[in-house]
């Protein structure tokens, strides 16, 4: 989907959902397409990592968790699909609190649901996922949700704190969905699209679907979703590195 884009006319009529894996393909060498290579119009989501724990764990803060991890490397496991969103914004967490992010066990699971399966049955100690798909399980008291890794707390739980305010450390991580053209796109072309896009982003329908359904809003238009494209490229870059995924 994402060469589809990119090797279209830059004519306006072939535009795009981008997604969170494009600032990955450049480390994993699965793609030769980089963020580079699209004209950015506007983002219009979030997904933030949520980092859960089982319902009956002895953790009930990050804080705890962290410390834990800290002091045990090689004892606690998390569930997760290999370098993907979560898997990263975990590891930036882990990262930023001083703690080598191989020190966790890595239980490899294909998707979300899987995350939060092995998580519900006690068979791993860390579940990063969404609040959106921990829902159920949330509302139900399988799992528990320690922080958000975004600026804000979310609308759907806004008891679980942020990663600034669960430890001190400013970080955001998780899946994003923007709308991207190829590259070259013409300016007015560009400002006609993303002033489309803002004003769907802005109405009422929209705003009560995405908060219904507990999907993280943010919207970034052309040269702040660009800079947005570059951080998240280079923190999954430096990352992945560090995990020893980068080829």
């Amino acid at each position: 989907g994402h060469k589809a884009i990119a090797g279209a006319d830059p004519d306006g009529y072939t535009i795009g959902l981008a997604t969170f894996s494009l600032t990955t393909y450049e480390w994993f060498k699965s793609s030769d397409v980089t963020y580079r290579d699209f004209t950015p119009i506007a983002l219009f989501n979030v997904d933030a990592t949520t980092i859960l724990v089982n319902s009956k764990s002895e953790f009930k803060t990050l804080k705890a968790l962290l410390d834990a991890i800290k002091n045990n490397p090689g004892k606690y496991n998390v569930a997760t699909p290999v370098g993907a969103g979560h898997h990263l914004a975990f590891s930036n967490l882990l990262d930023a609190y001083g703690i080598d992010p191989n020190s966790v066990v890595v239980v490899p699971v294909k998707g979300g649901a899987m995350i939060l399966q092995e998580l519900a049955a006690g068979g791993v100690e860390i579940g990063p996922s969404t609040l959106p798909e921990a829902r159920a399980l949330i509302d139900a008291g399988k799992v528990r949700p320690l922080a958000i890794l975004s600026p804000t707390r979310s609308k759907l739980y806004p008891d679980v704190p942020t990663g600034k305010e669960a430890v001190g450390i400013d970080i955001e991580g998780g899946t994003w969905r923007s709308i991207v053209g190829p590259k070259g796109l013409p300016q007015p072309i560009v400002d006609k699209l993303s002033a489309s896009i803002k004003r769907i982003y802005e109405s009422a329908e929209f705003q009560e679907i995405m908060n219904k359904r507990g999907y993280g809003l943010r919207y970034l238009k052309g040269g702040d979703l660009e800079v947005f494209m570059a951080n998240m490229h280079e923190a999954n870059g430096r990352i992945l590195k560090k995990l020893g995924l980068a080829k």
